[in-house]
């Protein structure tokens, strides 16, 4: 067919003669093409996620770096312990709390015994089961099946979930990399607190707008026979302030004052500061039938709980007070009301009478109809409940 004989050449080069150049490169490029091939063949996990878990993610409001971190979470891209072991880093590949499974990301966010008492704490419980174990993908799937109320409910219900998986995160950063355990509780606190700035920054609710009623009232003595508490934050610089209040009598004679330097976060976490180191002063002094009073028009437009826990003697014996965010009265009925259950827990309290302002409250607790976001909470207190007498009232 041709004029000239047949010969051996090589064809990876035009010229046909060999070369250790051209015989690496041939074989290299043939490797690329088998992993490619290989590479193209495998399924990944995050594949079979159905779009509406991205869409969620995305689309909700929250940080930027929670919806990132999230992302990152569900495309296993989070550096775990079982993830930095896939890469071919040499790590123990244990969860370096519990050390009974590996680290991944679902098991650090939701099954992990310490991750589980983060939500027990939390009034998201209902979201982890304690009977079964779930992935974070799988929970954003479903999350239109847990029937909430409104939409409102299940946006502020899927921005808390958000912070409460980034807090879990950081935890387990303060641990690895610092040796710094925190408590359960305090990783929900911490995320409570970072959501509930991001709901006042963030979502559309506005405080009341102004009248022509003037917003600053002149003050009014207490009635005969009670206490005036009057507190108030000043802010310096770099988070740092003092706190103080007065106790006066109805006649307005002092008989407390104090002034102290504190590190707050904002104007508002320092007059929350001031006004329970004064009623925690009115504990310690045994005082009660205190008037609050406050200068701080948004301190009383924000929603906090509080309460007080006195013998049959009517001494007190403790009290707490704490900042919420924004919501309905009703909810911080409710929240109160677990919390002084909470606090009669730590008391070992036989005998407890609860009394409460909201006849809807002592009505609903009477029917075992508390909202649903609050059942979990509510069955775990009902056994402890059952062990002691108890009754709830309506006091004016």
């Amino acid at each position: 067919m041709f004029p000239r004989a047949d010969h051996l050449c090589w064809g990876a080069e035009k010229h046909g003669i060999f070369s250790v150049k051209s015989a690496y490169r041939l074989l290299s490029n043939l490797r690329d093409q088998v992993q490619l091939r290989a590479s193209l063949s495998r399924s990944h996990s995050w594949e079979e996620i159905p779009p509406s878990v991205w869409k969620r993610i995305w689309g909700y409001k929250t940080l930027p770096k929670i919806k990132s971190f999230l992302w990152k979470c569900c495309a296993q891209g989070v550096p775990t312990r079982d993830n930095l072991t896939k890469r071919q880093i040499h790590v123990d590949p244990g969860c370096i709390r519990c050390g009974g499974s590996a680290e991944t990301i679902d098991h650090l966010l939701l099954d992990c015994p310490f991750a589980r008492a983060t939500w027990f704490d939390s009034n998201l419980s209902f979201i982890v089961p304690s009977h079964t174990s779930l992935k974070l993908s799988h929970i954003l799937w479903i999350w239109k099946e847990y029937n909430f109320p409104s939409k409102k409910d299940e946006e502020e219900t899927l921005a808390l979930f958000f912070f409460v998986c980034w807090y879990l995160w950081l935890a387990r950063n303060e641990l690895v990399f610092h040796q710094n355990a925190q408590e359960a509780q305090d990783v929900f606190l911490r995320a409570h607190r970072a959501f509930a700035e991001f709901q006042q920054a963030s979502w559309a609710v506005t405080p009341p707008e102004p009248t022509n009623t003037p917003t600053v009232q002149p003050q009014v003595p207490p009635p005969p026979g009670a206490l005036k508490l009057n507190y108030d934050f000043s802010a310096t610089q770099n988070s740092k302030g003092v706190i103080g209040f007065i106790i006066r009598t109805a006649e307005g004679t002092p008989i407390m004052g104090v002034s102290e330097p504190v590190t707050s976060p904002s104007i508002l976490w320092g007059e929350a500061q001031a006004v329970l180191s004064g009623l925690q002063a009115c504990v310690d002094a045994h005082l009660d039938n205190i008037m609050l009073e406050t200068d701080n028009a948004t301190l009383a437009w924000r929603l906090g709980v509080g309460g007080i826990l006195r013998d049959h003697n009517g001494r007190s014996r403790c009290c707490f007070a704490y900042y919420i965010g924004v919501g309905s009265n009703f909810r911080a009925e409710i929240e109160g009301l677990l919390n002084g259950i909470q606090q009669a827990i730590r008391l070992q309290v036989k005998y407890l009478w609860i009394e409460s302002d909201s006849a809807a409250l002592v009505s609903y607790v009477d029917n075992n109809s508390l909202p649903w976001e609050f059942q979990q909470r509510w069955r775990f207190y009902s056994g402890y409940l059952a062990k002691v007498v108890w009754r709830i009232t309506h006091c004016f």
